[in-house]
C-alpha cells in the first residue's frame, strides 16, 4: 500500500479501499468527505451541554433514561400504543414527548392537587379498592404498569380525559 501527503494528512492510496468507503471524484473531495464523516461521528459521541446541564431536579440525561425506561415498561406490559405514551407525557410532565415516573427521591411523581401518581397519574386513593383487589404495589413499576394495563383494557383512554387538552391533537394515533 502506498501513502501520500495530502493537505498535511497522511492518506492511503488504495483505490479499492476508497471506492468501498466513500465514492468521490477526487482524492481531495474524498478526504473532505471523510473528515466531515469522522468529525460528525466524534461530535455525535461527545456529550452535549444540555446533557451535562442540571437545570431542573434531574439532568437531561436522567430524564432521557427515565423516559426511555418507562416507555419500555409500558410496551412490555401494555404493548406499543403511541397515544398512551403521549398521554403519559401529558399526565406526568405536561409535555407529550417526555415521560417521568419517579421524583428525585425515587417516589412516584405526584399531582399536587390529587392523589394521582406515576407516569400515567393513576388516582391512587380513588382506585385504592381496585388496586387492593388486584393486589398491586404501585411503587413497583411492573405492578404499576400491570394495573394500568387492566385499567386501559377496561376503560380505554377515558381514564385520562382530564388531560385531553394536551393529548387530543394526537388522538388519531390511538389503537383503541
Amino acid at each position: 500500500m502506498r501513502h501520500k501527503r495530502l493537505n498535511n494528512y497522511l492518506t492511503v492510496q488504495d483505490p479499492v479501499l476508497w471506492e468501498n468507503v466513500l465514492p468521490a471524484k477526487s482524492k481531495r473531495n474524498t478526504m473532505t468527505r471523510l473528515h466531515i464523516f469522522v468529525l460528525t461521528l466524534i461530535v455525535s459521541i461527545l456529550p452535549t451541554s444540555s446533557v451535562i446541564a442540571n437545570t431542573e431536579r434531574f439532568s437531561s440525561a436522567q430524564y432521557e433514561n427515565q423516559d426511555r425506561f418507562v416507555r419500555q415498561m409500558m410496551r412490555e406490559h401494555i404493548g406499543y400504543d403511541p397515544l398512551l405514551e403521549i398521554i403519559a407525557g401529558c399526565e406526568s410532565t405536561g409535555n407529550p414527548y417526555r415521560i417521568e415516573h419517579w421524583d428525585e427521591d425515587g417516589n412516584l411523581i405526584k399531582n399536587p392537587r390529587s392523589s394521582a401518581g406515576g407516569a400515567l397519574q393513576v388516582l391512587l386513593q380513588y382506585h385504592s379498592d381496585w388496586i387492593a383487589q388486584e393486589g398491586r404495589e404501585m411503587q413497583n413499576i411492573d405492578e404499576y404498569m400491570m394495573f394500568v394495563s387492566t385499567m386501559y383494557e377496561e376503560r380505554g383512554y377515558r381514564s385520562w380525559d382530564e388531560s385531553r387538552g394536551c393529548w387530543g391533537p394526537y388522538s388519531h394515533l390511538g389503537i383503541l
